[in-house]
């Protein structure tokens, strides 16, 4: 069998909790991704089928019904090329009649499978907290390239038409300079006689500066064009002469000493991480003290009663909806409710730490 993996991205999240079928499956299993290790994976999800048969069961679906549902995921367990490239976790959501969904994490997760209405996408609901998410944007003079990613990894690179070199398009691959001089200050290119000599070779330096001045703002003003419609912020990983032409631009500059398209995604991930850390913290805890002054208020700006937020969801009055790191990683089915109802209105999601949370699930209300 060959298995389409697709990586996590808010996208296929919100497509996902947003769902509404009418059995929903979903398998959440940690993966190893290196060494012999790798060999159990298909255990892993072994152990994961077995649990979600016996949900199935309990749900009062037929074994015949069990086997037509579970199969997509059954037919991986010989897949042997499909466990050779995971992520830190593997997400697989089932419903009769659909096409599997298989999504890959770069977050790990402890072992989960829940059978029910909606999908469950609590457990990874860290990629979509707005204050984990930013952009990765690689700069040199050949080129430029731009990634998401979250504080868990480096995500997919995006396809935006960023310039791709600072190089001579469009002109001769050689500086060619017309000596003109009179013989004794014409570089030795011939004999003193020859009236009109040319000298072929690298440009000038103030040439090859304006060239990358100008690649510079292009990337720039592509940049800005490829995510005027984006809330994340950027961070540009480039060497210090590269950066120093782009900061003027207000991008988060992360300086490496090498050609950042030589770094591993994890380096690659862990520069940019550091450039934008204290800057995620400080908007997650601004939102956090927001919540919790509106709770101390008690005017009804804000609220931690599931129902409530649940109804306020639904109706369209959640602005940010904030979420326990505990409670993301329980089986409430009533968090799944809660979740599909905040994205399906475009509400703010922060997953905090359970001694900086002020309950399990609280929110702030937009009216």
């Amino acid at each position: 069998m060959y298995a389409t993996t697709e990586n996590a991205s808010p996208d296929t999240l919100v497509s996902l909790a947003t769902a509404e079928p009418e059995l929903a499956v979903s398998i959440l299993v940690p993966m190893a991704t290196t060494g012999k290790e790798t060999a159990a994976n298909s255990t892993v999800l072994k152990n994961a089928l077995r649990d979600a048969g016996e949900k199935l069961a309990d749900a009062g679906v037929s074994d015949s019904d069990q086997a037509a549902l579970l199969s997509p995921a059954t037919e991986l367990l010989d897949d042997h090329e499909f466990w050779q490239n995971q992520g830190a976790s593997l997400g697989i959501y089932l419903t009769a009649g659909h096409e599997p969904r298989l999504v890959r994490f770069g977050v790990s997760v402890d072992p989960q499978v829940s059978v029910g209405r909606r999908f469950r996408i609590a457990p990874v609901l860290g990629l979509l907290d707005a204050d984990d998410a930013f952009l990765v944007a690689t700069a040199t003079h050949d080129g430029a390239q731009l990634f998401t990613a979250t504080r868990a990894g480096l995500g997919d690179a995006l396809a935006v038409g960023l310039p791709s070199s600072a190089g001579n398009e469009g002109v001769e691959n050689d500086y060619e300079n017309p000596v003109q001089a009179s013989p004794p200050l014409r570089p030795n290119t011939g004999h003193a006689s020859i009236s009109n000599a040319q000298v072929y070779g690298d440009a000038p330096p103030e040439w090859r500066e304006t060239r990358q001045h100008d690649h510079a703002q292009a990337v720039v003003q592509a940049l800005t064009a490829a995510t005027s419609d984006r809330h994340e912020r950027i961070v540009l990983v480039a060497g210090a002469e590269v950066i120093g032409l782009l900061r003027p631009s207000g991008l988060f500059a992360a300086d490496v000493d090498h050609n950042p398209e030589s770094l591993t995604p994890e380096d690659l991930h862990a520069h940019a991480l550091k450039a934008i850390e204290s800057e995620l913290d400080a908007h997650r805890a601004d939102a956090l003290s927001t919540v919790v002054a509106a709770l101390g208020r008690a005017d009804g700006s804000a609220t931690s009663d599931a129902a409530e937020l649940l109804t306020a969801a639904l109706e369209g009055r959640l602005g940010t909806l904030i979420v326990s790191a505990s409670a993301a990683a329980s089986h409430d089915g009533d968090l799944d409710e809660v979740v599909s109802a905040a994205l399906g209105t475009a509400a703010r999601i922060v997953v905090a730490e359970d001694d900086a949370a002020p309950a399990p699930l609280s929110g702030l209300l937009r009216y």
